[in-house]
């Protein structure tokens, strides 16, 4: 099981636990069963809330800067900012925003990352 936490790819971990746990059914207890479970169950929460820190301050830092560049008037920007989801995406986003010269030049960017990660969230479906 220590080894099996090593693999960073969460679907190969999830997966490698579960064929453990399965086949060493025989052999152990209920009570160590319940704790590896839990142990794997956590470790995702904890990967999940840590993305979700990172979306959140890659949305942050896109709107402050937009909000230093133009006030008020970034308030629609602003908040189809916080509709992007994907990691990615974000920080291409902002590399480009960074690029931009207008606020028409700026809304069309975010409106082609919203419609990228619409198109993602569709083909993942």
């Amino acid at each position: 099981m220590e080894l099996a936490k090593r693999i960073k790819n969460q679907n190969q971990q999830v997966k490698l636990m579960s064929t453990i746990i399965a086949i060493s059914d025989k052999f152990i207890d209920e009570e160590y069963v319940e704790k590896r479970m839990e142990v794997a169950s956590m470790a995702r929460v904890l990967r999940m809330a840590e993305e979700r820190g990172r979306i959140s301050e890659s949305q942050n830092a896109i709107k402050y800067y937009l909000d230093s560049r133009f006030g008020l008037e970034a308030k629609s920007m602003k908040k189809e900012v916080e509709q992007l989801m994907d990691l990615e995406l974000l920080h291409h986003l902002l590399q480009r925003l960074y690029r931009a010269e207008t606020r028409k030049e700026m809304t069309t960017l975010i409106q082609e990352a919203l419609e990228k990660q619409e198109r993602w969230s569709q083909s993942a479906e």
